[in-house]
């Protein structure tokens, strides 16, 4: 094991290295575990998604990179609801026995479909080393469409179908912070690892809610990919 770990750092420090200047592109596919930090009852699970970032650089050391991502999380929200006779009528011997239990069974599970897109100002540290670190921070754009609860309704009334149909969970804007590094492989191409962190929050709303769910989700992102460089100079070491 010592002596891998030894061959591919000797590799990595004798390989030429790639040299950022202003015009240049970066082009990273990479795989990202998001894990979410709730504040609120509600849920939202954690999902792998992959991540495709294209990065423009303005200068050898400054670039603007823009993320999109997929992900199909689970979204669980205890929902506050309007008194039920307002739903579904009186009196409450009216309520249907399958619709009891699912008021009954817990939080309302929602599947998803999250479309997560950042835009940020980064900042290359050492851009003709082989091993080049970065930071960045700007905006985050959270979109959510295909909101889908996986429960059968057909013995629900026609009000209590309502309830369970109308979710909508609403996109947000948000801050992300990013540091990464690239590891050069050969003259264009490089291993690229990120960690990013967007501050952001959703909110689950149905007409017969009391009031919107909002779930502070503040996920952490730990991704891990590939990546290569257009228009990139070679500075090679001898």
């Amino acid at each position: 094991m010592n002596l891998v770990f030894t061959v591919i750092v000797s590799t990595v420090i004798t390989i030429s290295a790639m040299a950022h200047e202003g015009g240049h592109w970066l082009i990273k596919g990479r795989v990202a575990h998001i894990a979410t930090n709730e504040k609120s009852e509600s849920i939202v699970s954690d999902s792998t998604m992959p991540e495709l970032e294209i990065t423009y650089m303005l200068s050898s050391n400054w670039g603007v990179g823009l993320e999109l991502g997929y992900s199909q999380p689970l979204v669980k929200v205890r929902p506050k609801l309007k008194a039920i006779d307002e739903i579904i009528g009186s009196p409450p011997e009216a309520v249907s026995k399958d619709f009891k239990v699912f008021l009954n069974s817990g939080p309302m599970v929602i599947n998803t479909k999250v479309l997560p897109t950042n835009l940020t100002l980064q900042y290359h540290f050492l851009t003709k080393s082989n091993i080049r670190p970065y930071m960045s921070a700007g905006i985050n754009y959270t979109h959510i469409f295909k909101e889908h609860m996986p429960v059968d309704p057909k013995n629900f009334k026609p009000l209590e179908k309502k309830l369970v149909k109308d979710i909508e969970i609403d996109g947000a804007w948000g801050l992300a912070i990013k540091a990464g590094v690239d590891i050069t492989l050969s003259e264009d191409w490089f291993i690229n690892l990120d960690v990013k962190y967007i501050d952001t929050s959703i909110k689950v709303t149905n007409e017969n809610f009391e009031q919107g769910n909002k779930l502070g989700i503040n996920p952490y992102s730990f991704g891990i990919g590939i990546g290569i460089g257009i228009g990139i100079g070679i500075d090679r070491k001898f």
